[in-house]
């Protein structure tokens, strides 16, 4: 039960309208196939971590064999009379409780009409009538208004301008990454480079000597290939002298 108010006649209730599971009368009644009539929140509780049998007859019961109650005993819950506990207000009906706390209660703890503009105030109902005879915010809505909009634009140029920042610094750091990858991907060609650079002068050291060694060994053929011209040359030479 709302500490706000209390049932009237709650001991000599009819017992049909009590919910047999908090003993309460019932709030939002539901029916069971067995026709027993149990608050919707109290049996849908009850059956998702108590039991999935009826309270009542012990048989298998899910929420979707729930029905609801019939408008006669709903009409009957309206009806019962309540008191309020917050201004001590008596016999009023169950249906009208809710806007009796929310909306005419005159005890109940209320804020001033000028909470939209930062007004602290807050007090019974029967006193927000004087407050507003001296509410400063009241008498300053429309300067204050201006004021709380103009700070409202200021406040949506700099979440703009916040966002244009945020939005440059992903740019910035989108750019320095890619400044970070470029500068590996150098770093890389130079270290090719160089090691491409160095089997260039092995392989150039490799020619040189290649090409001396050919060259030795031409040397060596064409002074090969010239001793049987200079047999032959002494051969004649010594024909004639015979």
């Amino acid at each position: 039960m709302n500490s706000l108010y209390a049932y009237m006649d709650e001991i000599s209730m009819n017992p049909e309208l009590i919910c047999s599971i908090c003993r309460l009368p019932l709030t939002d009644p539901c029916c069971t196939p067995c026709g027993e009539m149990f608050c919707r929140m109290c049996i849908n509780n009850w059956i998702e971590t108590k039991s999935s049998s009826c309270p009542h007859c012990r048989q298998n019961l899910s929420i979707n064999r729930l029905s609801p109650a019939p408008r006669l005993l709903r009409n009957m819950l309206d009806r019962l009379q309540m008191e309020c506990l917050i201004c001590g207000e008596i016999g009023i009906l169950r249906i009208n409780i809710e806007e009796h706390v929310q909306k005419l209660c005159p005890k109940t703890i209320v804020s001033c009409h000028s909470a939209d503009i930062k007004c602290p105030w807050l007090g019974q109902r029967d006193q927000l009538d004087d407050h507003l005879i001296a509410c400063r915010f009241e008498g300053m809505r429309s300067i204050i208004i201006e004021l709380v909009m103009e700070n409202q634009q200021l406040e949506e140029k700099v979440d703009e301008q916040m966002n244009r920042i945020n939005h440059l610094t992903e740019l910035l750091k989108f750019q320095e990454d890619q400044c970070v990858a470029l500068k590996n991907k150098y770093e890389t060609l130079v270290k090719q480079e160089n090691q491409l650079k160095s089997q260039i002068h092995t392989y150039e050291h490799q020619a040189q000597q290649l090409l001396e060694e050919l060259q030795e060994r031409e040397a060596e053929l064409t002074f090969i290939r010239s001793q049987p011209s200079q047999l032959d040359v002494k051969y004649s030479f010594i024909t004639i002298y015979e």
